[in-house]
């Protein structure tokens, strides 16, 4: 008795679709926080200059290539009809771990970034009254769509999951 869904080419699909939109929120954010820059008294703060931003733009890439090689291989196994390109039990428990890995690496990102957001951009504010509202909107926006890729990518783990051996 197969576990759910029932249908192996269903579940093949449903993890290749997450896959792909995590590796497009993934792209999205990689973009937003790449051209996170404001020159405010003829400073130009830009987003390496906070590490907590490097930390989710490391994360971002990170994630984005495992969540690339993980397509291709859900595309494979869709279209070949094989679930793993490995013979053995060793792909399952790989690709269970390390979307389990993966997804706690992308919602560490989003805290990060949203915490850096949240209390930098009121030092800013308060202290030294700098006004970089669209600074930080882009930030939070790249870590929101990183918390959207996390959570793709752990429904996908979930479906990572049904795939291990008895």
């Amino acid at each position: 008795m197969e576990s759910f869904p029932s249908n192996s080419t269903v579940r093949r699909s449903c993890l290749l679709l997450l896959r792909v939109l995590t590796s497009v929120f993934l792209l999205i954010a990689l973009i937003l926080i790449a051209v996170t820059t404001q020159t405010v008294a003829a400073v130009k703060f830009k987003f390496t200059d906070f590490h907590s931003f490097r930390y989710m733009l490391a994360i971002i890439v990170i994630g984005l290539a495992y969540s690339l090689v993980q397509t291709s291989f859900s595309i494979f196994g869709l279209v070949s009809g094989s679930d793993a390109l490995f013979k053995g039990d060793i792909a399952y428990i790989f690709n269970f771990y390390a979307d389990k890995i993966i997804s706690y690496l992308l919602a560490t990102g989003a805290a990060a970034g949203f915490g850096a957001s949240q209390d930098v951009h009121r030092i800013f504010d308060d202290t030294l009254n700098l006004n970089l509202n669209d600074f930080f909107a882009k930030a939070n926006a790249s870590a929101s769509l990183l918390l959207i890729a996390f959570i793709c990518s752990a429904v996908a783990s979930i479906y990572s999951s049904y795939e291990l051996p008895k």
